[in-house]
């Protein structure tokens, strides 16, 4: 193996650990899963990525209206992913507005200007849209996070809010995803 290769590895078992810690009851700051983004090095790796975040916020989501857009923007992220051609990335951008307007309301609390999102979800595709569609890397590793952060964190009241117990099953996900994808078995 590489040194890269070895890096690539111990990161991912630190995903693994963080998963089993969380299954323990243990309870995590969110900033641990900026580890995604130092997990691939390159696009395709993200672009896979984003596609089966989305595939398991399909699985999940109970709304049908958000299943069909989720379902809609799952098909312009594969065909952009199999032809980045002209039309598909019409298709991919415009995907990424139908995610954005569908929660697209904005308050102002203590002055400021806040989106509420209503369907984590349809956030979590919203993000997986836009790292495939951006062709920089370094920014297509910084929404991977915002990605797996969506995906993974949990709230359990009158506790810790971030990485909890309930967020164990999500952080394997992502592990095991990249066991598969660097073939770590």
């Amino acid at each position: 193996m590489t040194k890269i290769d070895r890096n690539i590895k111990l990161r991912v078992k630190k995903l693994t650990d963080l998963a089993v810690g969380l299954r323990d009851g243990n309870q995590f700051n969110i900033t641990r899963l900026t580890i995604i983004k130092k997990i691939c090095k390159e696009k395709n790796g993200f672009n896979q990525f984003s596609l089966h975040l989305s595939e398991a916020a399909y699985r999940s989501e109970k709304h049908p209206e958000h299943k069909i857009l989720i379902e809609k923007s799952i098909q312009s992220i594969q065909a952009f992913m199999s032809d980045p051609s002209e039309e598909n990335n019409k298709l991919i951008h415009k995907s990424y507005i139908e995610l954005r307007d569908e929660q697209n309301e904005i308050k102002e609390i203590r002055g400021y200007p806040v989106r509420i999102i209503n369907c984590t979800n349809l956030l979590i595709v919203e993000h997986a849209v836009e790292c495939v569609s951006t062709p920089n890397l370094e920014y297509a590793s910084k929404v991977a996070y915002q990605m797996a952060r969506r995906f993974a964190e949990r709230y359990d009241p009158g506790k810790f809010e971030g990485l909890v117990e309930k967020s164990a099953p999500l952080v394997q996900e992502m592990a095991v995803f990249w066991i598969d994808y660097y073939d770590l078995k």
